[in-house]
């Protein structure tokens, strides 16, 4: 089964705001629909076919991302050339 991971640590909690009653409901309503689309298993599938259909390979994406990177780190440990026009 594929699944596709992403970090909660990044997810803030909703703010406790005690507002107008249609806020709550609609919050509440959103929490509803985000803990159906959690454990139901519809969010990771709806993901894993549209990446299927646009034919992304993740893997791809992250070994070029991880060349990306270290890309830009080998670039920032180079040494500035020096400035010929302040000599």
């Amino acid at each position: 089964m594929f699944t596709f991971t992403y970090q909660t640590a990044l997810r803030r909690a909703l703010p406790c705001i005690h507002g107008p009653l249609d806020y709550r409901d609609q919050r509440a309503l959103l929490e509803r629909i985000d803990t159906i689309l959690s454990t139901s298993g519809f969010e990771q599938e709806f993901i894993r076919l549209t990446l299927a259909e646009r034919k992304i390979n993740l893997w791809v994406v992250a070994r070029m991302a991880q060349a990306e990177k270290k890309r830009k780190e080998d670039q920032e440990q180079k040494p500035a050339p020096p400035n010929k026009a302040a000599a």
